[in-house]
């Protein structure tokens, strides 16, 4: 299966949401999309591209280093929490 088509996928499950297997048919199969995106990160093709797409924008002068976050995960608070 073309990369191109299931990197689409593998978007479309991102971007809405949804489960895998609410992906609509004109992308490859969700199995197939997963098996792809797992091996992507298996391979570091996604730190990849992250690095590549940082060092394209540090080179346009878009990113104000001052202000990068070394980590950015976060734990949202319980409901409990705002009572």
């Amino acid at each position: 299966m073309d990369n191109r088509v299931c990197f689409e996928g593998v978007l479309w499950v991102l971007r809405s949401g949804a489960r895998w297997k609410d992906l609509p048919s004109h992308y490859p199969s969700p199995s197939t999309c997963w098996r792809r995106l797992q091996f992507w990160e298996e391979q570091g093709a996604w730190l990849q591209a992250w690095r590549r797409f940082l060092e394209l924008l540090n080179q346009q002068s878009l990113l104000n280093w001052e202000e990068v976050f070394s980590d950015g995960s976060f734990a949202p608070a319980k409901k409990v929490a705002s009572k």
